[in-house]
């Protein structure tokens, strides 16, 4: 199933056969998949539907990954744009509308996350790239609940611990108030 909408898509067949997969999943699983679809955070959505908290990123991660919970989140999507009029060349055109604006007001870094929007929609940076930093997901099939890239290495690291990975800087490398390469250190700035 792609995400494109074709012209045989109706919010009626679309919401019969979303209707038809969440009606076959267990309480616990639709629960998860409700929650989720409110908060886009999988811990928080597998411990509300009762997975334990130890392991609810990994219980939700797979949930997601499921073939029916999948097909239920590019159904959600779908139903969405077509309700609320959305197309992936409306998208490209606002994102490219914000671009311009931003470079002209001299908003460098909202500039860059425009271009930077427009290049994962458009596959431009591999593999993976799609389900990094930042809230504007295109493709929420493949969601994976990071947070946004903050200014620094340190401040990334612990927004990452806050959600639950193990992230840590290497020891060798200290903070100076900007940010530094891995390996670097106050006597090498």
């Amino acid at each position: 199933m792609n995400n494109n909408i074709t012209q045989e898509d109706t919010i009626e067949s679309l919401q019969a056969e979303y209707d038809n997969l969440f009606n076959k999943l267990r309480t616990q699983r639709q629960v998860f998949f409700l929650k989720w679809l409110e908060t886009r955070n999988v811990k928080k959505s597998a411990t509300e539907a009762g997975y334990s908290s130890k392991t609810a990123i990994v219980q939700g991660s797979r949930l997601l990954r499921s073939d029916t919970i999948s097909k239920l989140v590019t159904l959600s999507t779908r139903l969405l744009a077509l309700r609320s009029r959305i197309s992936q060349d409306w998208i490209m055109a606002e994102l490219k509308v914000n671009y311009e604006v931003c470079v002209k007001e001299g908003k460098h870094q909202a500039a860059t996350r425009n271009l930077e929007l427009m290049g994962q929609q458009l596959g431009m940076f591999g593999k993976g790239e799609k389900e990094k930093g930042g809230d504007l997901h295109l493709h929420a099939h493949k969601y994976v609940n990071y947070p946004p890239v903050p200014e620094s290495i340190k401040a990334w690291v612990d927004q990452m611990k806050e959600i639950g990975y193990e992230a840590q800087l290497p020891e060798n490398t200290q903070q100076t108030g900007e940010d530094n390469e891995p390996g670097d250190t106050k006597e090498d700035s």
